[in-house]
């Protein structure tokens, strides 16, 4: 009796994480410039760690870009915080996202990059925030 509860236990746990789809991974880094108005030709700035807290990468899902959607509906998937260096990471379910990144004293999404999530595959995307200094 108890081998058959087990053998129906494990059997339940597999179909589980078969049904459920394997997630891809979003990775790449942020940069953000120019921090100053002067810089040195071949000589980039070192941006500031307090600066990468200021923005996060948005994925979104849906809107007019993505024609498989019957909506123009956009939908927020993840809100992604930048590490102290700018980089960032999130697993997502397969399929076409829209991304960007959003800062504090901004109210809207700037353009955006699309990206295709495939399962267990890591897809970079690396991100620049023009911040209008000159």
């Amino acid at each position: 009796m108890k081998a058959i509860l087990l053998t129906i236990i494990a059997l339940l746990v597999t179909l589980t994480m078969a049904a459920s789809p394997k997630k891809g991974k979003l990775a790449g880094h942020v940069d953000i410039g120019p921090i100053s108005p002067v810089q040195h030709i071949g000589k980039k700035d070192k941006v500031p760690p307090e600066m990468y807290k200021r923005y996060m990468v948005v994925v979104t899902q849906g809107g007019p870009r993505n024609q498989k959607m019957k909506s123009h509906l956009i939908r927020v998937v993840a809100n992604v915080k930048l590490s102290a260096t700018g980089d960032y990471s999130v697993d997502l379910d397969p399929g076409e996202y829209q991304v960007g990144v959003n800062g504090a004293s901004r109210l809207l999404l700037p353009s955006t990059q699309g990206v295709k999530i495939i399962a267990g595959k890591t897809t970079k995307l690396n991100l620049h925030v023009d911040t209008g200094i000159r």
